[in-house]
């Protein structure tokens, strides 16, 4: 492409820059001959190369536009129209500082023709206006264009979005602009013309107001020379035709601005006119005369940097099927579900080495496909069916091997639909089925009616003769009747009928896979329900789940995070998405690793050995249960990430720790260190820098150490209840919402006041006073012991990304998303460190019970969670126009899959006997 006989294209894609001369002759060049320009953004090739090195080709366009001739209009409208604007519509995929010295070149030769052009493309795009208003040098040129704006910019639509984002850009501003009477005229301006807006409306219903009132063709005729002043007495009539009251208020309002009160629908019509532009560009260039500002460029950039992050994320954010990727491909159009105990024979099957399992495999394919031919033969002696309320099937698949099956109604994860499909209860022996028999007939005794005939209704079939499943309206299925009068007999339940009705699972291509390699530890995703669904689906906002044990929170967590990851896997050419799932259990954090890393390999094990990718290492390296020690260590290849909090805030200490070259203590090593020091790490070196003469190790406070080290040493204690003070020094008086800001506990003062709602457990202020005095007497043993705690560590990270802004870029590209186990055992600090760590508002996914804490020091409460969401991304919301970026959605599980049917009628059964003694 760089050597294209296009003069221009050499110019822009050459590898070296032209010189003077050279670009001299492009500029002539492209006099003579304009379209050449066009054809840049034309090429595919040519596009793509300048939007990938844009710093380096901005930088020649630069240099040519400093060749241009400011009274050349016709280089200059070629290169704004078929070029600059082109260019900013592309802003999602640029760098906004390059864009912006880019934009502020090309506003020194624009035309007044292309500006108005110009001014639409800056209203559609979010954050480049307020770049450009807030640079120094970008400032000027707005202010010098902002004179002629009356003149340049036509549309009114356009001039108010121009003028609702600076204003609104302006009063954001920390240090403020000076600008306090004209956004205020502003805001009354907007409401005004609404008002009057309305008025119009109103006014205009059922008649129509001839243009300009003038008079009908048919009754004009020419004047004689004494009807002049009659004349003038019609056009009084005429208008006083249209004429109305306006309200009182809206009149008053009208007057403030200094204008007349209209007495007619023209009249109201042309000051509307007038508010639109004229009183609109007086208040524009006042506010924008307030500016370069320094502290809005700073704000500017994190909003520009927030909305690309947003919109280049979209397209794959806003997928239907996207977090179901592991309920997808099928066997055929039917959802065949197996039972667990169906699920570990062909397991078994797969294991054997036989041929049996192919068997098996192809009867499995050929009921997913709907073609029953003899398969679907009643399984079960006469006395067996009998008991049943939903038929059972039986397909032979060897003389010694059948399977039974039954058509069963569920929510089908991938068509979204409650609809018929195909419940494989059992894979074994003639013996075997007639056992299991009894068994379902004991569970379809808890069907409802509705659903039992749902099961018997005979499926439809397509135009091959095939079974196709029926499906039903939305909120149809029952699984379990509460009119159904038949309830589960617990004397009748045993561990096997649990087995049978606890889980099921798809069969699907990589389960067939995996079990024919005989992977005999692999997991794979069970069914799950239709709530469920919608929750895994959602990445149009961060998420808030919430609900009991048992109720599914962490099977959402974990499929939303891996449907994410295997969405992303499955384009060619993209980075992974770095995903980290915390909790505070060191315990679960194994677990949960482990299964999805198992998860992950049973989905895509084919696919790994075809490409050769790498699976995701265990983390679980090293003795403490880390393998990386800071955010550069993080390859790739580990993610999803999954470890407790403590391990991701050894993370962060250690990235701090790397940022300042001064600090050379190992890490993880106490070592001394000088306290007057400056560097970034002496805010972290409280944990691994300082050395002491009491003998004792320095070390970490948890709530163990908190009993075992200081409970004795502290004074007054007596009469309260040490969780609940460890709770309350932790999470109110140091890690609450209110220290945010600040990074400094409540003050004895700040703490007493606090109302009765936000300090809950202690109501008098005499026992505030005493866990105050208690905080202060744990807090100077600290310092004696040398120990900290894990607010210390959260408010030093903070600290430490507050004052280096490269630090904080750093940890904010190092993670796409954060999903968090059981948060309420999180502090509303530990979020907050999390907001600034992660940059895209729809990373963040939640699930908690607030009736269960393992934390001792938690005093957790969905509203501050939400409260932090809103400052910290509203800003954002309002630029790209999208409400739910600083609202969490939030979810609500109410049902519970661990207490099974069977421990809820044993439950009821013990409350009967209790009532009725």
């Amino acid at each position: 492409m760089a050597n294209s006989p296009n003069p221009f294209f050499r110019l822009v894609l050459n590898e070296e820059p032209l010189s003077y001369a050279q670009r001299l002759a492009v500029y002539k060049s492209v006099s003579t001959h304009p379209k050449q320009v066009s054809a840049l953004m034309r090429d595919g090739l040519a596009k793509d190369r300048l939007l990938v090195d844009f710093r380096t080709r901005a930088a020649r366009l630069i240099e040519f536009f400093d060749t241009v001739k400011q009274t050349d209009a016709k280089v200059a409208k070629v290169l704004w129209i078929e070029l600059v604007i082109p260019i900013v519509t592309e802003w999602k995929v640029l760098d906004c500082d390059v864009l912006t010295e880019f934009l502020v070149s090309a506003l020194r030769i624009a035309p007044p023709s292309v500006l108005g052009m110009f001014a639409k493309a800056l209203a559609d795009t979010p954050s480049i206006l307020e770049r450009l208003v807030s640079d120094q040098a970008g400032s000027k040129r707005i202010q010098d264009w902002s004179c002629t704006l009356n003149a340049t910019v036509k549309d009114p639509a356009t001039l108010e979005v121009w003028t609702n984002r600076i204003v609104a850009f302006c009063e954001g501003c920390p240090n403020g602009h000076g600008a306090t009477s004209q956004t205020k005229r502003w805001w009354t301006l907007v409401t005004l013309k609404a008002a009057l807006k309305g008025v119009a409306e109103r006014s205009g219903e059922g008649k129509t107001l001839p243009p300009n009132h003038l008079p009908l063709l048919a009754g004009m005729r020419e004047l004689a020379e004494g009807d002049k002043k009659s004349l003038g007495a019609r056009r009084l009539q005429n208008s006083a035709q249209y004429s109305f009251d306006l309200p009182l208020d809206i009149a008053d309002a009208v007057k403030a601005f200094g204008m007349a009160v209209p007495t007619s629908e023209r009249a109201l019509q042309i000051l509307i006119e007038s508010l639109e532009k004229e009183e609109t560009l007086s208040i524009l260039v006042e506010v924008i005369g307030t500016f370069p500002c320094r502290p809005c460029h700073d704000i500017a950039n994190r909003l520009s940097e927030a909305a690309q992050t947003v919109s280049g994320d979209q397209n794959l954010q806003s997928t239907d099927n996207l977090g179901l990727g592991l309920h997808e491909k099928r066997i055929g159009v039917w959802k065949v579900s197996l039972s667990a105990p169906a699920l570990k024979d062909l397991r078994k099957l797969g294991l054997s080495g036989s041929d049996v399992f192919a068997l098996a495999e192809a009867k499995l394919r050929d009921l997913g496909s709907g073609c029953w031919r003899g398969l679907s033969n009643l399984a079960g002696s006469p006395h067996q069916r009998s008991q049943l309320r939903v038929e059972l099937l039986r397909a032979a698949v060897s003389r010694k091997l059948f399977i039974l099956w039954q058509i069963d109604v569920g929510f089908d994860e991938v068509t979204s639909c409650v609809q018929q499909l195909i419940r494989v209860w059992k894979v074994d022996t003639n013996e075997e089925v007639s056992r299991a028999i009894n068994r379902v007939a004991i569970l379809q005794k808890c069907y409802g009616d509705v659903l039992v005939q749902q099961c018997r209704l005979r499926p439809p079939k397509d135009p091959d003769g095939k079974f196709i499943p029926a499906k039903f309206p939305r909120g149809s299925e029952v699984v379990i009747s509460a009119d159904s009068g038949t309830k589960m007999d617990v004397r009748s339940t045993d561990k096997e009928v649990i087995e049978m009705s606890n889980k099921f699972y798809s069969l699907t291509e990589p389960v067939i896979n995996s079990i024919l390699s005989n992977d005999v530890e692999a997991e794979f995703p069970f069914d799950i329900s239709e709530e469920e669904v919608k929750i895994i689906r959602h990445f149009d906002s961060a998420s808030l789940i919430l609900g009991r044990s048992g109720t599914g929170k962490t099977t959402c967590l974990v499929y939303k995070l891996l449907g994410k990851y295997l969405a992303r896997k499955s384009v060619p050419g993209e980075e992974p998405i770095r995903q980290v799932l915390l909790t505070r259990s060191d315990f679960l954090s194994v677990k949960l690793r482990l299964y999805i890393k198992k998860l992950i390999e049973a989905q895509t094990s084919k696919a790994l050995s075809l490409s050769g990718s790498h699976q995701p290492e265990d983390i679980s390296e090293t003795e403490d249960g880390l393998a990386v020690d800071s955010v550069s260590t993080l390859k790739n290849e580990l993610f999803p990430l999954v470890c407790t909090f403590d391990q991701f805030l050894r993370i962060l200490e250690n990235t701090v720790r790397e940022a300042d070259r001064k600090c050379f203590s190992p890490l993880g090593e106490l070592t001394a260190k000088d306290p007057h020091s400056s560097g970034l790490a002496d805010q972290i070196a409280s944990i691994y820098c300082r050395n002491y003469t009491y003998n004792r190790k320095s070390q970490i406070v948890d709530f163990q150490t908190f009993k075992v080290d200081y409970w004795g040493r502290l004074p007054r204690t007596r009469h309260l209840p040490i969780e609940v003070v460890f709770a309350e020094i932790m999470g109110i008086i140091k890690g609450s919402t209110s220290s945010r800001d600040s990074l400094r506990p409540l003050s004895r003062e700040e703490y007493l006041s606090r109302s009765h709602r936000q300090v809950p457990l202690f109501a008098l202020e005499s026992e505030r006073s005493r866990v105050y005095d208690l905080y202060e007497a744990y807090e100077g043993l600290k310092r004696e012991f040398g120990d900290v705690d894990n607010i210390d560590r959260v408010v030093n990270l903070l600290k430490a990304i507050q004052v280096d802004k490269g630090l904080r870029e750093r940890l904010r590209v190092s993670f796409d998303e954060v999903y968090i186990d059981e948060v309420q055992d999180q502090r509303s600090l530990d979020i907050e460190l999390l907001l600034n760590v992660v940059r895209d508002a729809r990373g963040f996914h939640l699930a908690g019970d607030t009736a269960q804490s393992i934390s001792k020091d938690s005093t957790f409460r969905f509203a501050d969670i939400k409260a932090l969401f809103y400052d910290h991304f509203s800003s954002v919301s309002e630029v790209t126009n999208q409400a739910d970026l600083a609202k969490p959605t939030q979810f609500v599980l109410s049902k519970n899959y661990r207490s099974h049917q069977g421990i809820l009628a044993l439950a009821s059964l013990v409350m009967k006997m209790l009532s009725t003694g």
